[in-house]
């Protein structure tokens, strides 16, 4: 009896090997087409470590996270990752906006570059415990790095660009359409990600600074004067053309009668009225400096103020966006234990409560004022559809004619606005990279391990209270370079950005 019962096993299971062999056949197949797909595009737009994801290659749900990837083979969790996709998208979209916490949970889906070891050891002879200070191993990576390019709330692949001369290409092909400027308008985070942006390309450039008094070269400047409070621009003698700009604008106007005569709005309703020509690229963030005012004034009257900025902002971003594409970029968050955190009421003046405020604030002033335009009246954004607004290849890259000279163009181009991904964009899809970061940073110092450089270094950032680290500034410089060069460069449509989805749509 026991030897039927053998061999019945040994055919059961010999059945069951063929039809897992057959699975892992198929698995096998799967992820070989799928790898083709992603290598017959050149080496320089491939997504390492990973393979495209299938669906709608877009551009605008690079920046603005929309719903999760339609594949769930290289996520695991991608149930998990389509439920707070879903629940976040469902609140950012009501009253209550969505919180610090509904990024945060995506974070936790991100891959961790930091690992902890605890570092006991038992006694064989005693059993005795021998206890150990903890170490922490940070990968060089960053998360995209980690994933190949692949995020669970972004529904494309992002390609990795992180060879230097295959940005400088790009921006060489940009460059044959005219003059191209870029500015970074804001407060310190967008200095930051000003850095990150030129240390990207500074080995192929060798960027020139100039100050308010001098001219740095990039590298002098990042290690020597990194926390300026005003204006920069980058230039390189390879590209004449490329103009990168950081323009320190903190957004402090208090009386709210004044808001509108403050410089930064000064600026914006310039280019809002077409009295200068804006940026092809500008990127704009605010909110920290408005809330250090609760150093002065009660909580509320700093968050009237805030709102009154918000107001004013708004409209003027909206009619700028229908000549230039603009990206506003979701506050990063406060870290709780940074050794910088010297304040004690810092939680209150930085803490998520007040920045997820704002950002809610900020969000319903922009949906209400999408929705008093009139559908039947054709704006100007519809106009742009058809015969794109560029800047022509004669004009030097100073505004001296404030009038645009227009022609159309014939492909696709995600840095030109039109009415199918027209407006104001709103950069969320940085946040959960940022909270994936401040998570490894609260382990290493419930863990105790503040002064290991892990904690100190630039990487993540620990010691700072609201600035990001290199890790996800340097993923949120890809996401930009995805934006300029993927539709240039050709990409597979599985790619974000890339022009082949929405090609028959022009």
């Amino acid at each position: 009896m026991r030897q039927k019962n053998t061999i019945h096993y040994w055919h059961t299971s010999k059945r069951n090997m063929k039809h897992f062999f057959k699975l892992c056949a198929v698995i096998s197949l799967t992820i070989l087409i799928s790898l083709i797909s992603v290598y017959k595009s050149p080496p320089a737009r491939r997504a390492r470590g990973g393979s495209a994801l299938p669906g709608h290659a877009s551009c605008r749900s690079l920046f603005t996270i929309t719903r999760a990837p339609d594949n769930n083979l290289w996520f695991p969790e991608m149930s998990e990752a389509i439920r707070r996709v879903r629940h976040l998208i469902q609140k950012r979209s009501s009253p209550m906006g969505a919180t610090s916490e509904d990024y945060r949970r995506l974070g936790e889906l991100l891959p961790a570059l930091l690992t902890i070891q605890d570092n006991n050891s038992t006694n064989g002879q005693g059993g005795n415990q021998t206890k150990r200070e903890p170490s922490a191993t940070l990968r060089s990576t960053t998360r995209l790095g980690a994933t190949g390019g692949v995020l669970p709330y972004v529904p494309c692949t992002i390609a990795p660009f992180d060879d230097p001369a295959t940005v400088t290409a790009c921006l060489r092909k940009r460059l044959a359409k005219g003059a191209l400027w870029i500015d970074f308008f804001g407060d310190s985070k967008l200095r930051v990600l000003f850095y990150e942006f030129l240390r990207r390309t500074d080995s192929e450039y060798h960027y020139r600074v100039k100050l308010q008094n001098s001219t740095k070269r990039y590298e002098e400047l990042r290690l020597n004067f990194g926390n300026l409070h005003h204006d920069m621009e980058a230039t390189t003698d390879l590209e004449p053309r490329l103009r990168i700009t950081f323009s320190f604008r903190p957004f402090v106007e208090m009386a709210p009668s004044l808001v509108r005569e403050s410089a930064e709005l000064r600026q914006l309703g310039k280019w809002a009225r077409g009295e200068e020509r804006p940026p092809q690229l500008l990127l704009l963030g605010y909110t920290t400096w408005m809330m250090q005012r609760m150093f002065f004034v009660y909580s509320h009257d700093a968050y009237s103020y805030i709102m009154h900025m918000h107001r004013a902002v708004v409209p003027l971003l909206q009619q700028i966006s229908q000549k230039t594409r603009v990206l506003v970029i979701a506050e990063s968050r406060y870290r709780e234990h940074a050794v910088s955190n010297l304040l004690k009421n810092n939680r209150i003046l930085y803490g998520d409560a007040s920045i997820d405020w704002s950002a809610m604030v900020f969000l319903y002033y922009l949906q209400q004022y999408k929705q008093q335009q009139s559908p039947h009246t054709p704006s100007r954004a519809s106009t742009a559809h058809t015969t794109p607004v560029t800047w022509s290849q004669d004009e030097n890259l100073h505004h001296d004619d404030p009038t645009p000279k227009a022609h159309s163009q014939t492909i696709l181009d995600h840095m030109v606005p039109r009415e199918a991904d027209g407006g104001v964009w709103w950069w969320d899809t940085g946040l959960p990279l940022n909270m994936a970061a401040i998570g490894e940073c609260d382990e290493l110092y419930h863990r105790g391990l503040v002064s290991i450089p892990a904690y100190n270094g630039a990487h993540l950032k620990c010691g700072d209270f609201h600035h990001a680290g290199t890790a996800t500034l340097s993923d949120m410089v890809t996401m930009l370079f995805n934006l300029m060069c993927n539709s240039l460069l050709g990409a597979h449509n599985t790619f974000c950005c890339s022009r082949g989805v929405e090609q028959n749509k022009i």
